[in-house]
């Protein structure tokens, strides 16, 4: 008689890629099968479903931070890049919540990382630990970051990085960037022009991003070019790539 403990591998292997990685811990009561399926799934990070947006910010008491989770999972099973499962979970977490713990521990990687609040940083490493994040998207970086920044996209495997860099101490930004780039492929720098009845509160850049696209064009590694603002937009912005040697 066919009954859960009995299933086919197969069978069980698509009932386990279904379930939401962080709550299939009970599947491995089942049987011997099941526990091997599950412990399995688990260990090979690429089958677990990607974050594909984390937004770290505050409350509005400024107190615990919180996070905005929205997970997809791609159908392993059937092999189809163009199909997958949007769990439709956007949510909001408090950090001490075991939810987000498991979500974390449980996920392939993180798509886009989004840092509203950057005095939380030490918060988000403790967190991450070593998990995969392919963009991250940044406010508010003060020059004291910088360190922690670089490291952070050396140790996620971080290929893209969005950032507003008003607050940068302009003539360490050519040194970030050279540093930064070994390992992404991009950045997109921002740089948002005031409203001129506030001009008198402005302190421009000690180095506008003319020059510095300029000055990082020199070099052998990364190639630079400088958006202004126009019409639509009220920044101007810089766009770095890596440059891949040719064979």
């Amino acid at each position: 008689m066919m009954n859960l403990s009995t299933l086919p591998a197969d069978v069980i292997r698509i009932i386990v890629l279904m379930e939401k990685p962080e709550s299939i811990d009970h599947m491995r009561l089942i049987s011997p099968g099941w526990n091997a399926m599950v412990l399995g799934t688990l260990s090979n990070r690429k089958q677990l479903p990607e974050i594909s947006h984390l937004i770290w910010s505050r409350t509005q008491s400024g107190l615990d931070p919180i996070k905005t989770v929205d997970m997809k999972r791609r159908s392993q099973y059937w092999n189809e890049e163009s199909f997958y499962e949007d769990r439709g979970c956007t949510e909001v977490i408090q950090i001490n919540d075991p939810k987000f713990a498991a979500k974390l521990r449980r996920c392939s990687h993180i798509d886009t990382l989004e840092l509203n609040k950057w005095m939380i940083f030490d918060n988000i490493r403790d967190y991450l630990c070593e998990i995969p994040v392919r963009k991250i998207r940044a406010d508010q970086i003060t020059f004291e970051a910088q360190g922690t920044l670089l490291a952070m996209i050396r140790l996620h495997q971080v290929q893209h990085l969005e950032i507003t860099a008003h607050l940068f101490k302009k003539r360490n930004l050519h040194e970030f960037i050279i540093q930064s780039m070994e390992c992404l492929h991009s950045i997109k720098l921002f740089e948002l022009i005031p409203d001129w009845d506030r001009l008198s509160q402005y302190v421009p850049t000690e180095v506008s991003f003319e020059d510095l696209a300029r000055e990082l064009n020199n070099s052998l590694c990364v190639r630079a070019h400088f958006y202004p603002d126009n019409i639509q937009t009220d920044f101007h912005w810089l766009h770095v790539q890596r440059i891949v040697p040719t064979q």
